[in-house]
């Protein structure tokens, strides 16, 4: 490459930073168009220069009109560019930077590569053929251009070097992540060990950029066109354990960028490319990212999430199935989410869970597809991810979805395979009637020769046929004969009662309160209750029931979760994740025995490890309280009543005894719950949730909000919201305690439990039934229909639904 022709692309170059190819389609990263703002023309010049040596992508094909950047020297011997490169403020980025290498040549050899050509395209790894300035030789220069010794305009392209070069940037941060000189284009090391890197540096650094000289908008600019230049280089880069360390150190960046700056022109390509590497890193094990970002501080997650979440807004304004940014946004969300739980099982500050679903995605997006390209691409058995547009699901990410996202899921999932369960259904009943055919055709028995299995098989539906007084007893004998269709829509029919109820849906839910009650009476045995708690329950590891009825348990919860139905259950937390199979700790000891938990808090806590054992008097062994209430002393370790609990062991003994309370103890009959569990609704669409979002699957909201209820209630057969029955109707059930708000709800319901999403998700009707009398309220509590004559006074509404609410077991024919 000639002279002329250099200065002539490096002058391209600068006109394309400050004004633009003016292609309003244009995509480079490095064009005023594309990015929405033009660099300004002090500092163009040498970015211009570093994007020749890159050889960056370059929008103008024509010359630009303008002067030359060139002139001859008087004397004819160097030219001025080359003179500029060897004089201040370039001279310094080439000061002694301590390694003991001759770096002064260095701007003559930069500019006899850039007139030779030959420059290197491959930015996967450091290019070693160069010596770029240290950091610690840019924060020399930022403390002198502070004080006037150096342009702060020729600054931002000292900045911009050292923020666009991945070895500066490790060596000055992170400096026990220097990349491995390899060959070829595999990647190289993990991404699973520590990452260390010096934030505070980081921050520092750039505080100290600043000052008075240097204008702020210059800075943030400057940076985010090194931080764009960066996350290119990053794009290859074969070391990855070095990679997961620049990782960070860009997302520290674009953080510092966010809080300062608030301009929006580069972020949403940044965040593309930060989502590319995130891709890259969840594929070889991000656990030493994740887990650096959970000790980052919860300032830091919000600035973070909160700029992903609104690219992620401003992209799926434009139909989320365009073009490959979600997937990476999503990526770069669910490395933060991971982080975010470990610090709420730290017990540390936290995000809610719901920072990071996001409800345009959700209403956007079809689940029934989504769920079926998810089960197609084998992502909910643990397939590799996918970034691809034509593959890409959002139940990659199950934190992008809320728990009433993920309940549609699961109900999508159990629809599903009902459906498939009803055509078989369907084929066994053509099959059957084939079969009577023909053995009627021979005088043979037809009944007899179809096999009792089949029979069964061919009903629809999976029906209880239960008597009110054997409710466990009857239960427990059909199930056991329908195992095989446990996924069928569940109907429940009650017999010898003379109830003629048809199970639209009002009878199941009633069934399931019923049954539940009685299996969590503590006569029964198969749970204990916490002394002096709020009626939680823990399995009764000395239970004498047989692990049958544990399994029956299992197996109620599975059901009542496959068809929609809350129920009224009070297990700790610790329950919901073992039935996910998560690790337990001693935080989920204390939602049973926060005495015992808070005693082993204060073990680890102690100060004084040389006086534990003195103090503490603890061994290896733990008190277990019998069937007949006999005590029983358990060695947690092989000779456990020797060894005494020290400073040293402490941890262990936590472990061993919170495992042994929590799992040991219980393991037997857990198995059996959990194992009717999953025989019911096990499967990929469960692993969607966190335990907190099982709980509310399985039991509802916690939230009993009746002026949600009331603001969707709709008015039939002469009523409305002005009628004065019904605002009367309303005045009561707000001025009730909560136990008669939740019986009126299981009246007009027939559960008292909310849903995941709040009372504002039912459908309440209520319609007039004839004019004042003495008549009851009827409820239809398949449909959520309230029959409400139009009682003459408030008080004599208030008897007769009391009334009706004390006296409202069983079903009729309504």
């Amino acid at each position: 490459m000639s002279e002329e022709d250099l200065c002539e692309e490096i002058r391209r170059y600068r006109v394309q930073l400050t004004e633009g190819c003016h292609d309003s389609s244009c995509t480079n990263p490095f064009c005023a168009t594309a990015r929405g703002d033009g660099v300004p023309d002090g500092a163009a010049s040498a970015l211009a220069m570093q994007l020749v040596r890159q050889r960056a992508p370059m929008c103008l094909t024509q010359p630009p009109d303008g002067p030359a950047l060139i002139r001859k020297d008087v004397e004819g011997t160097t030219t001025f560019l080359h003179r500029m490169l060897l004089t201040s403020p370039f001279a310094r980025l080439f000061a002694d930077d301590g390694s003991g290498r001759d770096t002064q040549p260095y701007a003559s050899h930069w500019f006899s590569r850039a007139m030779s050509g030959n420059h290197t395209a491959d930015h996967r790894n450091v290019d070693t053929t160069t010596i770029p300035p240290s950091v610690d030789q840019m924060e020399a220069m930022v403390n002198a251009s502070q004080v006037g010794e150096i342009d702060p305009l020729a600054l931002t392209g000292i900045i911009h070097g050292v923020f666009s070069s991945p070895h500066t940037l490790l060596s000055g941060f992170a400096p026990g992540a220097q990349p491995h000189d390899t060959q070829g284009t595999q990647s190289v090391g993990t991404a699973t060990s520590p990452v260390s890197i010096d934030i505070g540096r980081i921050r520092g650094t750039c505080a100290r950029m600043m000052g008075e000289r240097l204008k702020a908008e210059r800075l943030h600019l400057t940076l985010g066109t090194a931080l764009t230049q960066l996350l290119h280089r990053l794009q290859d880069f074969r070391d990855v354990r070095a990679l997961s360390h620049l990782f960070v150190i860009a997302i520290e960046l674009h953080a510092l960028l966010e809080q300062q700056s608030g301009v929006r022109s580069a972020a949403r390509l940044n965040l593309r490319l930060l989502g590319r590497v995130a891709v890259r890193l969840q594929r070889a094990g991000d656990a030493g990212v994740v887990t650096f970002f959970a000790t980052r501080d919860l300032d830091f997650t919000k600035v973070v999430v909160s700029s992903i979440q609104l690219e992620l807004q401003h992209v799926v304004g434009g139909g989320f199935r365009q073009g490959d940014s979600v997937p990476l946004f999503a990526a770069l969300l669910a490395i933060l989410y991971r982080a975010n739980q470990i610090r709420q099982r730290a017990q540390l500050p936290a995000l809610l869970d719901g920072s990071f679903s996001n409800s345009l995605l959700l209403n956007q997006a079809d689940l029934k597809n989504e769920y079926q390209v998810w089960k197609r691409e084998g992502f909910g058995s643990g397939h590799s991810l996918s970034d691809r547009p034509e593959t890409f699901t959002i139940l990659q990410y199950p934190c992008l979805l809320d728990p009433n996202g993920k309940a549609r899921v699961l109900r999508i999932d159990a629809v599903l395979q009902m459906s498939q369960m009803i055509q078989d259904a369907v084929v066994h009943q053509a099959w059957v009637a084939q079969t009577r055919r023909l053995t009627s055709s021979r005088n043979d028995d037809a009944d007899s020769a179809v096999p009792m299995a089949v029979r069964d098989a061919t009903n629809p539906y999976l029906v209880l046929e239960i008597r009110r007084g054997y409710l466990i007893e009857d239960t427990l004998r059909q199930i056991t004969l329908q195992l095989k269709g446990l996924k069928k829509p569940l109907k429940i029919k009650y017999v010898g009662s003379g109830e003629e109820g048809l199970d639209l849906g009002g009878v199941q839910k009633e069934f399931f309160q019923l049954i539940m009650s009685q299996i969590f009476d503590p006569m029964r045995g198969l749970f204990v209750e916490q002394d002096g708690g709020d009626g939680v329950v823990w399995i009764n590891g000395e239970s004498v029931e047989g692990l049958q009825e544990f399994e029956l348990v299992g197996v109620l919860l599975g059901l009542a979760v496959y068809n929609s139905v809350q129920l009224d259950l009070r297990f700790p937390a610790a329950l919901y994740r073992k039935l996910l199979g998560a690790d337990l700790g001693l935080c989920d000891l204390a939602g049973w025995m926060p005495e015992v938990a808070h005693g082993l808090a204060a073990l680890i806590k102690y100060e004084d490890a040389d006086a534990v054992s003195d103090v503490f008097g603890l061994t290896f062994q733990i008190d277990r309280l019998r069937l007949g209430g006999k005590v029983e002393t358990v060695e947690l370790i092989p000779n456990g009543a020797e060894i005494a609990v020290t400073g040293e062991n402490r941890q262990e003994f936590v472990r061993l005894y919170t495992e042994f309370i929590l799992t040991t103890s219980i393991a037997p009959q857990f198995e059996a719950l959990s194992r009717g569990l999953h025989a019911v609704c096990g499967g990929p669409a469960l692993r969607l949730f966190t335990p907190v979002e099982l709980e509310l699957v399985i039991c509802g909201s916690p939230q009993f909000d009746f002026n949600d209820l009331q603001s969707v209630a709709t008015y039939d057969g002469g009523y409305s919201k002005e009628s004065p029955c019904i605002e009367w109707l309303w005045d009561l059930v707000h001025s009730w305690d909560l136990p008669q708000q939740k019986q009126f709800l299981h009246y007009v319901t027939g559960s008292d439990r909310v849903p995941i999403m709040g009372l504002k998700t039912m459908t309440l009707v209520v319609q007039r039934n004839g004019s004042d009398s003495d008549r009851l309220p009827t409820a239809l509590t398949c449909f959520g229909r309230l029959l409400l004559p139009e009682y003459g006074s408030k008080s004599k509404l208030s008897e007769r639904l009391l009334l009706a609410l004390e006296h409202g077991a069983g079903f009729g024919l309504a």
